[in-house]
């Protein structure tokens, strides 16, 4: 019984972890997102109105679904039914916020972009399963760079 409830207390945990995540990526698109869309513009035109991408985190079993509109990005807790491609956090708990926090940080530029293949991309610490395209489009719209509501974070 004890193993049962400390093994449900920590799937709360990590569904209430995988819901912060979620929420902080929405609030990453809306408030510091890019005036301009049209990375987004241009993976909506590929794909269909709808769409659906997924980002699992391993080390806590959740995942995250982020629905492609014409007009914005909606993340939600949970897994996608059909996904177009699905970005997997393949990192302990302790460097999760530290790894999105410093894709943040990231210039969203052809450096910044090869930063990120460097470091997370060819060392399997990130991967992507589906359209690369739709996937780095996608971790392209948390590169902030030097944003100046960011800079006190």
């Amino acid at each position: 019984m004890t193993s049962n409830r400390s093994e449900r207390a920590l799937n709360l945990r990590n569904e209430v972890r995988a819901g912060v995540f979620a929420k902080f990526l929405d609030i990453m698109i809306e408030v510091y997102g890019k005036p301009d869309l049209h990375s987004l513009e241009r993976l909506i035109k590929e794909k269909n109105d709808g769409a659906e991408v997924e980002i699992y985190f391993t080390a806590l079993d959740k995942s995250i679904s982020i629905y492609l509109s014409r007009s914005k990005l909606v993340a939600r807790n949970g897994n996608s039914y059909n996904p177009v491609t699905k970005v997997i956090f393949d990192v302990p708990k302790e460097q999760l916020i530290p790894i999105l926090v410093e894709l943040a940080h990231t210039k969203d530029n052809l450096m910044g972009l090869g930063k990120f293949v460097l470091k997370y991309y060819l060392r399997r610490k990130v991967k992507v399963k589906g359209s690369l395209f739709t996937g780095i489009t996608l971790l392209r719209l948390m590169f902030l760079g030097k944003h100046p509501l960011f800079e006190n974070i």
